[in-house]
C-alpha cells in the first residue's frame, strides 16, 4: 500500500482518506509518494512530536530579556544581583552567560563579591578588524 513520507520527522502517513497529508501535519513540509506501508503508529508519533515541539516553544528563551539598570564603574559595566533577581531572573549568570537589557545584550564575564554585582560587556555578532585581530592573537 503506498503512503506519504515526511522526510524531516521520517513519519510514513497513510494516503487514503484523512487529509491525504501532502503536507506533514507537524512540519509543514511536502510529503513524498513512496511505495512503503504507513506507519502503524503514525497517529501517536504526531502526538509525541507535536508535544514535544509544544514544549520547547514553551521553554524561556536562550537569551532572557530584563528591565534592570546597568552601571559602568571603572572600566566595566555592572548589573547588580538584586536588580536581577528582582526582575525575576532567579538563575545566577555564568561566564559566557548572555542577557539583554533594552536593546542591548551583554555577555557576563565575572562577579564581584565586593561590588555583588555580575561583571558584564557589550555582546555583538559584529566584529571589528580590532576584534579579530585580537581573536587571532590569542
Amino acid at each position: 500500500m503506498p503512503a506519504r513520507r515526511c522526510s524531516i520527522d521520517g513519519i510514513n502517513y497513510p494516503t487514503d482518506g484523512i487529509g491525504s497529508f501532502y503536507k506533514c501535519p507537524i512540519c509543514g513540509e511536502t510529503t513524498s509518494y513512496i511505495q512503503a506501508d504507513p506507519d502503524e503508529d503514525w497517529e501517536f508519533k504526531v502526538a509525541v512530536l507535536s508535544e514535544h515541539l509544544e514544549q520547547a516553544a514553551a521553554e524561556r528563551p536562550d537569551i532572557p530579556v530584563v528591565d534592570v539598570p546597568v552601571r559602568y564603574h571603572e572600566g566595566v559595566y555592572l548589573i547588580h544581583a538584586w536588580d536581577l533577581y528582582h526582575a525575576g531572573h532567579r538563575d545566577p549568570l555564568r561566564p559566557f552567560d548572555l542577557i539583554q537589557v533594552g536593546k542591548q545584550v551583554f555577555e557576563a564575564i565575572g562577579y564581584s563579591k565586593e561590588q555583588r554585582a555580575y561583571l558584564v560587556q557589550p555582546f555583538s555578532l559584529e566584529l571589528s578588524n580590532d576584534d579579530l585581530g585580537r581573536l587571532a592573537d590569542g
